[in-house]
């Protein structure tokens, strides 16, 4: 099987790309992260403001004033109220204007900031991003060990630099804990036993049992006791974009099964990957275990423990999306192991195409057959992505941490140009010597920005593509061709 390279986004909302769900819940922070302090994070590629009202009530708005666009974060807190640091434009909880700059102007309670619904629930605080009218809190994914009477649940949150389905990937194939995590909860047998997926509706479940093992440390340590256990791991894909995890280790002889094994040391391994642009996301993990739950000193020991386990998946998952952006003629394969993320994507690109955004953006899973059947061909795909190019601006950000971890201060000194101007077909680049000593994707931005590349690159990259002058095509195509930096320009993407 053949997936088509992450980060590839499809057509959104007012012409936005995104890869995400727009009519869904998704966790904006852990409950104790929200107080009366301002709290920006990107939701679903929104800036979102959260706080606190006196009455512990959760105001989620958009982060931006709407009189010249500063964040609101960066206000100051009045009552339930925030005013911009700017020009005192003062907004409610409920997102309307009370007070305008100027105290004499009569105030125009027609200035507002959108707000968005918010819910509390299994200690995170949830967000709607979408159409406010459709935000039903029955619709919050099921966590229900989080909150469950004889459970004990915490956990932290990580910023991880890659699309938020490689998490997804990641955590429906265990397999990798064999050689990411052999210090702590890998072990040999998860390479040697065969795993059971089905799905239904917008769940997907993969199951593992293994029978007559040797505990891995942290089981060892939480069974209290050595000799054979059974262990099982049950993942469930709770769309749009949450894991949960049934884990546990049970001595054999105390007869555990894997449709019952409340009879060793059980726990829910808890995730929900909320999307903070194409390639970046918020990880809220956590753990919730029916043993030892009057035990603080655990719960605390265990938090920093899985917090060092999952920080080792973070450091994988950014590799990876770094090279999957360095190699944009490159593909991601599907194995046997794979099963359980191919169809939690599945269940993402059907919800994508009932939201009518899933399928112009060709990220389906294809057989490499059926492929060959159709007579589909590599320059087929590259001329169908090539068509309508003009239609889609190609981005480079900071969510593109190969691009900006260059540091750019190699091409502050080459001679810049006005980046609106129109060079001559096959025109080379002034310092060419500089731009090629920079990795791939920042190599081709300099190229195609003649030099000038800096944070507001994307924007410039933007005009120049739509252009519908044909020597400034031209330019795409001849200027980029050059040594070591030949590439196509294709909707969203760069092939080389």
């Amino acid at each position: 099987m053949i997936i088509e390279r992450t980060g590839r986004p499809s057509s959104g909302e007012g012409g936005t790309v995104t890869t995400w769900m727009r009519d869904r819940w998704y966790v904006a922070a852990w409950d104790s992260e929200v107080d009366r302090a301002p709290l920006a994070r990107t939701i679903c590629g929104t800036p979102v403001l959260l706080y606190r009202t006196l009455d512990r009530r959760v105001v989620a708005m958009r982060d931006a004033c709407p009189h010249r666009l500063l964040p609101l974060s960066m206000g100051m807190r009045e009552g339930d109220s925030i005013r911009c640091r700017y020009h005192g434009l003062k907004i409610g909880a409920d997102g309307v204007a009370e007070e305008m700059p100027l105290k004499t102007e009569k105030v125009n309670r027609s200035i507002c900031v959108e707000t968005f619904a918010v819910a509390e629930r299994h200690r995170f605080v949830w967000i709607w991003v979408g159409d406010k009218a459709k935000a039903d809190p029955a619709l919050i994914p099921d966590l229900w060990p989080c909150s469950a009477e004889g459970w004990t649940f915490d956990g932290g949150y990580y910023p991880v630099r890659c699309d938020y389905r490689l998490l997804i990937d990641n955590l429906m194939d265990l397999t990798h804990e064999t050689h990411v995590h052999a210090g702590s909860i890998g072990q040999p047998e998860l390479m040697e036993t065969s795993i059971g997926t089905a799905s239904e509706g917008e769940s997907v479940t993969v199951t593992r049992w293994m029978p007559n093992i040797d505990a891995p440390p942290f089981w060892r340590g939480a069974l209290k006791k050595d000799g054979p256990v059974d262990r099982w791991q049950i993942c469930y894909f709770l769309a749009p974009s949450s894991v949960i995890i049934d884990v546990g280790v049970a001595p054999v002889e105390a007869g555990a099964t894997i449709e019952a094994h409340d009879q060793g040391v059980r726990g829910f391994v808890i995730d929900s990957m909320t999307p903070e642009s194409e390639t970046s996301s918020h990880y809220f993990w956590g753990m919730a275990r029916n043993f030892d739950i009057d035990d603080a000193g655990f719960t605390a020991r265990f938090k920093r423990q899985q917090g060092g386990v999952f920080l080792e998946d973070v450091e994988v998952l950014e590799a990876q999306q770094c090279s999957i952006l360095a190699n944009p003629d490159l593909k991601l394969r599907a194995y046997a192991i794979d099963s359980g993320g191919m169809k939690a994507r599945r269940v993402i690109e059907r919800a994508l195409s009932g939201e009518g955004r899933g399928p112009r953006d060709g990220r389906r899973t294809t057989d490499r057959t059926s492929r060959e059947r159709t007579g589909a061909s590599a320059s087929d795909d590259a001329r169908r992505d090539t068509r309508g190019a003009g239609k889609l601006a190609f981005r480079i950000g900071p969510a593109s941490p190969c691009a900006f971890e260059a540091r750019w201060a190699n091409l502050h000194t080459a001679e810049r140009k006005r980046a609106d101007a129109v060079p001559e077909p096959g025109e080379r680049f002034r310092d060419q010597r500089q731009a090629v000593a920079l990795p791939t994707c920042a190599r081709h931005a300099s190229g195609l920005v003649s030099g000038g590349v800096d944070q507001r690159g994307d924007a410039r990259l933007s005009r120049i593509h739509r252009s519908r002058s044909g020597g400034q095509r031209r330019f795409l195509r001849e200027r980029a061709v050059g040594p070591g930096c030949a590439l196509i320009v294709a909707r969203s993407s760069i092939v080389r």
